[in-house]
């Protein structure tokens, strides 16, 4: 076991593929329209975003989750981070921002699991149609958001081909700030089985002889095969990185 004092901060965010490995698809489902926004509903625990700290989220039937209320209910994915356009969601994780219609199949749920200090809550877009599609298929999508540490999972389960663009991405209360998946920061992508980690800016654990990531934030509960040497990264809200 590794400890530092230093707090990630949620000021700013990196995001590194990890693992592929969802919840289970489970939970209370959520009855959404075409272009629709519903909520509040409860993660179960307090979570930091971007510096603020939430108990409710929202949803957006275009493949997103929020955290403020009144969000716009658009369906063509642009660049983000945008501080001027109206249309763009904010203060939210695009599992995949496009145009979506959940009301004509598929389900949306979302559970909290665990206990604390240690919970989890996902939510799942299960089989959820492209609006008006006759050719790409359904869409099934995950977001898990962690306790404490206030990690943000997103699995891809299947994201079939479609000519609409897209957005994987993270987005400020303020549109001045956002941490994109590359390459997918509205253009046209298709993924599955994959997951990436949107984590605070703060500390890294590397294992020195590999550089492989093998954590993040102020504790770290590592096992390796053979002898290694393990190294702590912090990178500040500013992005300058301190060894």
């Amino acid at each position: 076991i590794a400890t530092t004092s230093v707090q990630a901060s949620t000021d700013s965010y990196q995001v590194t593929n990890i693992t592929f490995s969802p919840e289970a698809t489970a939970g209370t489902p959520i009855s959404l329209s075409d272009d629709d926004v519903q909520g509040p509903f409860p993660i179960g625990f307090t979570f930091q975003f971007y510096g603020n700290n939430y108990t409710d989220f929202y949803v957006g039937s275009n493949g997103w989750i929020g955290f403020s209320s009144g969000q716009p209910t658009s369906y063509v994915a642009s660049p983000i981070p945008d501080a001027i356009s109206t249309v763009i969601p904010r203060n939210c994780v695009m599992l995949s921002w496009e145009d979506l219609n959940p009301s004509t199949g598929g389900q949306v749920l979302y559970q909290t699991i665990g206990t604390a200090p240690n919970r989890k809550m996902a939510l799942t877009f299960d089989n959820v149609p492209y609006f008006l599609s006759t050719t790409a298929g359904p869409v099934t999508l995950q977001v898990v958001l962690y306790e404490g540490s206030n990690v943000i999972d997103n699995h891809i389960i299947d994201k079939p081909l479609h000519t609409n663009p897209s957005v994987q991405g993270i987005h400020n209360l303020l549109g001045t700030s956002a941490t994109v998946v590359s390459g997918r920061n509205a253009t046209v992508w298709s993924a599955s089985n994959e997951s990436v980690r949107y984590f605070p800016s703060g500390v890294s654990w590397f294992d020195v002889n590999s550089g492989q990531m093998v954590g993040v934030g102020d504790t770290l509960n590592y096992s390796p095969t053979q002898t290694t040497f393990v190294a702590g990264q912090i990178i500040d809200s500013t992005g300058q990185v301190h060894s």
